[in-house]
């Protein structure tokens, strides 16, 4: 079995295939890479001590892609909104996805604020979701009289993270 004998260098050859392969959050990254020391503690790569001394390196790791510019958080929100606005994701449900990827809370409560300011968003949303899922006036079978059609097609509205008086006036067009 092969020990690590310099973790440094071993980390951040790590981490410069990881990144040539995923963009990630800084905080994303340094749980990556803590995953990674603790696999191969426990597979016998590395000893205590070289796990011990494994935060502040993935600390030093993380900051210098940073001041590089290789781990761009501003870029990296601001696209993701971007996907998942032409997804037809709700407001709700971006905002989840980016306190699960692990971005800076600032940064997720200031661009929350920049889209809530865009009143009419949530419809689009909303319109672009149901046309991608074929759901309401976009299925050719929809009928707002059938009322398990509407309760189902309602229910789905918001677990998407739709609010409710959006879903309700939308599915009532005809």
């Amino acid at each position: 079995m092969k020990t690590i004998t310099n973790l440094f260098n071993y980390l951040e050859e790590y981490s410069i295939y990881y990144l040539s392969r995923y963009s990630v959050s800084r905080k994303k990254f340094e749980c990556v890479l803590s995953r990674k020391v603790l696999k191969d503690f426990l597979s016998g790569k590395l000893c205590s001590e070289q796990k011990n001394e494994s935060e502040e390196i993935i600390r030093q790791i993380s900051s210098k892609f940073v001041s590089r510019n290789i781990i761009k958080e501003e870029l990296l929100i601001d696209n993701k909104i971007d996907y998942l606005l032409n997804k037809g994701t709700s407001i709700k449900k971006i905002e989840n996805i980016l306190v699960r990827d692990k971005f800076e809370k600032f940064l997720v409560n200031t661009k929350i604020k920049k889209l809530l300011l865009d009143v009419d968003l949530d419809s689009r949303s909303l319109d672009r979701f149901c046309k991608k899922k074929m759901l309401g006036k976009y299925n050719t079978k929809w009928d707002t009289k059938n009322e398990k059609n509407f309760t189902k097609t309602l229910s789905k509205l918001l677990r998407e993270g739709f609010r409710y008086e959006i879903c309700k006036n939308f599915l009532d067009q005809d």
